[in-house]
């Protein structure tokens, strides 16, 4: 099983090209898995700038431990911060299974022949967050996920039909230029399952 995927990300006007929202995709040959981290802190510029990039670097240093314990490890290390809404998911290439915790204003939207939407946590990474319950799901060739910000609007499996038969790459460009929202940052990760 293979992977294409991409990251489209926009800050929000007037921030100075800083944005609260970032993505890293973290393959380990070893195991055979790649995890997706996207974050977004609160608030815009140079403050949730850093507060990402720190969240990066933890789960990037933590990426072979259980999505839970990222979590929890995650919440601690950035505690005293604005706190941030999270999505963490170990694609596990041996088993075609993606796992995953999302927390807060992230959406996950796996597309299959049908879409189905990943399920999200209330709460605030560093903040307060319930015990992080890891759900999994069963991939396909073919099946394409995409990741979003809140600073990207809501749209249908309709909408993004011709898109979707190009390829992540496509998606995510299309995504980004019809729904990411000029009054935020805005990000958006797509992966497409490959042959």
């Amino acid at each position: 099983m293979n992977f294409s995927y991409s990251v489209q990300c926009q800050p929000m006007p007037g921030q100075g090209g800083f944005s609260g929202d970032a993505a890293r995709v973290v393959e380990d040959r070893d195991n055979n898995t790649i995890l997706l981290v996207v974050i977004d802190a609160l608030g815009h510029g140079k403050e949730a700038h850093k507060i990402a990039a720190k969240a990066l670097d933890f789960c990037e240093q933590s990426a072979s431990s259980p999505l839970p314990e990222i979590v929890h490890g995650l919440h601690h290390h950035v505690r005293k911060s604005v706190g941030l809404a999270l999505a963490l998911c170990r694609i596990c290439k041996k088993e075609s299974l993606l796992r995953y915790i999302s927390i807060g204003n992230i959406s996950m939207m796996l597309f299959k022949p049908k879409r189905i939407e990943c399920l999200r946590q209330a709460g605030v990474v560093g903040y307060q967050i319930s015990i992080p319950i890891e759900r999994s799901c069963s991939l396909s060739t073919g099946d394409m996920l995409s990741i979003c910000s809140d600073g990207v609007g809501e749209f249908t499996q309709g909408e993004c039909d011709d898109a979707l038969i190009v390829g992540a790459q496509s998606l995510g460009r299309f995504v980004m230029s019809n729904f990411a929202k000029d009054t935020d940052d805005a990000l958006c990760l797509t992966l497409e399952v490959l042959p």
